[in-house]
């Protein structure tokens, strides 16, 4: 997508639905535009970065939050920023600016809770004041590819690639089996005890392997609402 007759860098990166009326849009020059859905006419556009926007997550809870975040980039900083979207007109400023953070996701059912993604770790935020909560080491090893840590269904875990821990637990819970390095790890919110990793389906309850879906190699995984699987798309 793109509008027309304007440059290359309104080429649309990132998206999501505001509500069932309205979307916001991400763009290659990091600006976010407010689109309404029925006319398809921008609302309102603000400068959220200096550089592409890879990500738009809305709070799940009350929808009065915003994280946006910036690609990984060799000669760029990464950041991810919070924004108070409670009165969308009024939005100018960034709440909290997260640095080295390259991807975020808001808890499902805690409000004050943010989970963010950095090179070497996953640290747990608090929205109300962008203190740290918790930080959770990467224990992958060298060499792997980035991926973004994931709340479960019901908070209780977090799994970023293929670590899974427990974030009242003071030490890791488990570490899957990955057989490449690529594709990052989810939750598979129908079953509640399924874990998908690149293409392999583990058993939370078990630790074991259960099946092995080759249409998940290197790919994204998204659920909709009713927790059902959405889309799939190679990165």
């Amino acid at each position: 997508m793109r509008l027309e007759d304007e440059e290359d860098e309104t080429f649309f990166t990132c998206s999501c639905f505001l509500d069932s009326h309205r979307l916001l849009a991400g763009t290659r020059g990091g600006a976010m535009k407010l689109f309404n859905i029925s006319t398809g006419n921008v609302v309102k556009s603000w400068q959220c970065h200096d550089s592409e926007l890879s990500r738009i997550k809305l709070m799940p809870t009350t929808h009065t939050r915003l994280v946006t975040s910036t690609p990984i980039e060799r000669d760029e900083e990464v950041s991810t920023k919070l924004w108070d979207i409670s009165d969308i007109s009024k939005m100018m400023e960034p709440l909290q600016v997260f640095g080295s953070i390259y991807a975020a996701n808001f808890a499902n059912h805690d409000p004050d809770q943010l989970l963010g993604t950095s090179f070497d770790k996953a640290v747990i935020f608090s929205v109300e004041t962008g203190k740290i909560i918790r930080t959770l080491p990467d224990a992958r090893g060298p060499l792997q590819a980035l991926s973004i840590a994931v709340w479960s269904p019901c908070d209780d875990l977090i799994l970023k690639d293929n670590t899974l821990w427990d974030p009242r637990a003071p030490q890791l819970l488990h570490k899957f089996d990955k057989f490449t390095n690529y594709g990052s790890g989810y939750f598979n919110p129908h079953s509640g005890t399924d874990v998908i990793i690149n293409s392999e389906i583990w058993d939370l309850r078990t630790f074991k392997l259960v099946h092995t879906c080759p249409q998940f190699m290197q790919a994204q995984i998204q659920f909709n609402r009713q927790r059902q699987m959405s889309k799939s798309c190679k990165v």
